[in-house]
């Protein structure tokens, strides 16, 4: 298996899009991106972090899912990503924290979400749910 973490996180977006059959597949090749992302850029570390976060809590990993949108988190604090990568970064951690029972958590991320960047919808909806 290649050592480039760029390859596995190509492979594991491709599998992601094919069907459910795939996931298995894409959970092993993003844990595998981000086991070997010590050694990669920032950015991609951020990138792997963030789709293993969406594969985690779409296949009902929801303690995982939050811890590794927290390592994505860092990552993209660290390089300064864009305002609108973090808002929807901040948006899944609180769907995440949501379906793990942590609604005030769940809110505190859709709150960070929108202040950066306050027109992001899917988390002032969400957040604005949750509030009633």
């Amino acid at each position: 298996a290649p050592r480039n973490v760029r390859a596995h996180i190509t492979y594991g977006l491709a599998l992601m899009q094919q069907n459910n059959q795939q996931l298995g597949i894409a959970l092993e090749t993003f844990e595998t991106a981000c086991a070997l992302s010590s050694s990669a850029k920032e950015e991609e570390m951020m990138e792997a972090h963030y789709n293993l976060g969406l594969l985690y809590n779409l296949v009902g990993r929801q303690k995982d899912a939050v811890a590794t949108y927290e390592l994505a988190l860092d990552c993209g604090n660290n390089i300064s990503a864009e305002p609108r990568f973090m808002a929807e970064l901040y948006t899944n951690l609180g769907v995440a924290l949501y379906d793990d029972n942590l609604t005030k958590d769940a809110m505190s991320a859709f709150a960070t979400a929108l202040l950066f960047d306050p027109t992001f919808t899917d988390a002032s909806n969400n957040l604005r749910a949750l509030r009633q």
